[in-house]
């Protein structure tokens, strides 16, 4: 058995022991893909069991991450994102948390052209981390 599946019993052991090691709260995060009009496309990530976005504005986004995370309200400075506009056009985007607890990350995304610094409405994708 473990002649035919080598590979996928080493990475399987490879990701483990990386997870063992850096600790489980490195392990915790949200990722999630938003069209251009605010739907939530999919979602990911350890501990998190929902999440929901909404277009405030031209180019201006809030997502919501629900799960279970190791995280208190004075501990929310742990939280950091990492945002990539999906665009033709040059498209930039940057994000700030709002509050992130146990239960709720929120955060928000904007997206812009970056040849002239115009909001635009984008497709993005968001990855949260919790340490």
């Amino acid at each position: 058995m473990f002649r035919r599946h080598r590979r996928s019993i080493f990475v399987s052991l490879f990701l483990l022991s990386s997870v063992l090691i850096v600790g489980p709260a490195a392990a915790q995060s949200c990722s999630a893909k938003v069209r251009a009009d605010g739907v939530a496309l999919a979602f990911g990530g350890w501990d998190t069991t929902s999440v929901t976005a909404s277009r405030l504005g031209t180019g201006h986004y809030q997502v919501i991450c629900n799960g279970v995370y190791t995280l208190t309200p004075t501990e929310a400075y742990h939280t950091y994102l990492s945002s990539t506009a999906e665009s033709a056009q040059y498209g930039v985007s940057n994000a700030r948390v709002l509050s992130a607890d146990a239960n709720q990350i929120i955060f928000e995304v904007w997206t812009w052209i970056s040849s002239n610094s115009t909001p635009v409405d984008n497709n993005f994708y968001v990855i949260v981390h919790t340490s």
